[in-house]
This record gives structure tokens, C-alpha cells and sequence, in this order.
């Protein structure tokens, strides 16, 4: 069967083993799930167990395996760099000539020194197009909404709708523009339909023709990088 998980569409292969006394997730890669339990779980009871560990579900997807990451290349908007690494007495991160170079006083910093980076950098992004954005949708006639940026890998951006804030990750600096102007644009769309529902993705096309589209595409990228 198939569920749709905040816009991923996953696969779930249900198997029922008497014997076994919990429930158990498996990934199977490529958005595929088995569910190993030995309660016979209907269609519907699956679909709301997999909603209600939604968090778990994503941070499986996720998680990739430390023998399978990437030490040499890293993405950035879009584009994959070559990763260089040292010893300095500084603690920097810069691009230059399609080369992501890190400079840490300590190795144990390089991991947090590169997330600081990317959500620097997203921030800057997102403040020179978040007006133009914005002002594509003043029929929401609210004020405009206030920014805050953290590095996860669980969201890339969420709407806080009471606070009239929206968040964005620096993950997204991994992706393309156009992806991150759809995050963007998703998040504001909310400020009008919490939900997911179907006149959520109306308004959505309206406001950025091809949305769904495209963050079906930018949901789908699995990048083997070091963070």
C-alpha cells in the first residue's frame, strides 16, 4: 500500500508474524517500508501508525549509513563540491573555485563549523527573496512574518502560525534555488490552510505554478554527504 507522508509518497509492505510481541520498521530504501508485527494491522490502522511516528519514520529515510557517506564531495545549492579539510588556527568555512574548504582549530568542530555554514548561508538566501515572496500573498493580509534558521534534517521549513514566525532549515542550502524558493512558498501557504488537504495544493499551484512538482523532487534527493 501507499501512504503520503508530509508529501512523500512511501511504500508499506505489511508482514504478519504471530510470534512477534512488538512492531517493528524496516527500511527497505528507495521510500519502501516493511512492517513486521503480529497484530494483522487493516489499512487504515497502518496509515495512522505510520502518521503517528511520522518524526521516527522521516529520521529512518534519513539516516544514512556512516560506510556510505561521502568524505570527499558535499552538496551546495544544487552542485557538488569537492571537500577539503585541515588543521588551522582558525575556524573557517568559505567556497572557492567549486571547492568547499573547512578550517577547524579541532576536527571534532568540522561537523557543526559546515552546519553553522549552510545555515548561514540560507539565511542570507532567504532574506533577499522573502520579500518578493511575501508580497505575492497579501491576501493572507497578515504582517510579515518573522525568519528563524537552525540546521536539521528533520524539516526544511515549518510554519508557526500563532507566533507568525517560519523556520527554515540549512539543509536546504544543499538543493537548487528553485527548491528553496518552494520551501519558502510552502511555508507561507500554511498561513492560510494548516493541512495538507486538497485546497491546501490549489492555493499552493496558484501562488507557484508546479509547486507540487517540485517538492516532490526536492523530497526525493538522498545526498550521501558528510552532514
Amino acid at each position: 500500500m501507499r501512504i503520503n507522508l508530509d508529501d512523500v509518497i512511501i511504500d508499506v509492505e505489511m508482514v504478519y508474524k504471530p510470534l512477534n510481541r512488538g512492531v517493528y520498521f524496516k527500511y527497505l530504501g528507495d521510500n519502501r517500508f516493511r512492517l513486521n508485527s503480529g497484530y494483522l494491522y487493516s489499512e487504515n490502522e497502518i496509515i495512522n501508525l505510520f502518521q503517528k511516528n511520522k518524526n521516527r519514520i522521516i529520521k529512518i529515510m534519513n539516516r544514512i549509513d556512516s560506510s556510505k557517506v561521502n568524505l570527499n564531495t558535499i552538496h551546495y545549492l544544487g552542485k557538488e563540491l569537492k571537500l577539503e579539510v585541515s588543521i588551522s588556527n582558525e575556524n573557517r568555512v568559505f567556497i572557492i573555485d567549486d571547492i568547499l574548504y573547512v578550517k577547524c582549530k579541532d576536527l571534532k568542530l568540522r561537523d557543526r563549523l559546515i552546519k553553522d555554514f549552510y545555515t548561514k548561508m540560507v539565511e542570507e538566501y532567504t532574506l533577499s527573496v522573502f520579500d518578493d515572496i511575501f508580497s505575492k500573498f497579501l491576501d493572507l493580509k497578515i504582517k510579515r512574518p518573522a525568519l528563524k534558521f537552525k540546521y536539521t534534517k528533520t524539516f526544511y521549513g515549518k510554519c508557526f502560525r500563532k507566533d507568525n514566525l517560519i523556520e527554515i532549515s540549512g539543509i536546504c542550502m544543499k538543493m537548487d534555488k528553485r527548491y528553496i524558493d518552494t520551501v519558502i512558498y510552502h511555508e507561507l501557504c500554511h498561513f492560510k490552510y494548516l493541512g495538507h488537504q486538497a485546497n491546501f495544493y490549489r492555493y499552493f499551484e496558484s501562488k507557484l505554478p508546479g509547486a507540487k512538482r517540485l517538492q516532490h523532487e526536492f523530497r526525493m534527493l538522498r545526498y550521501k554527504d558528510l552532514v
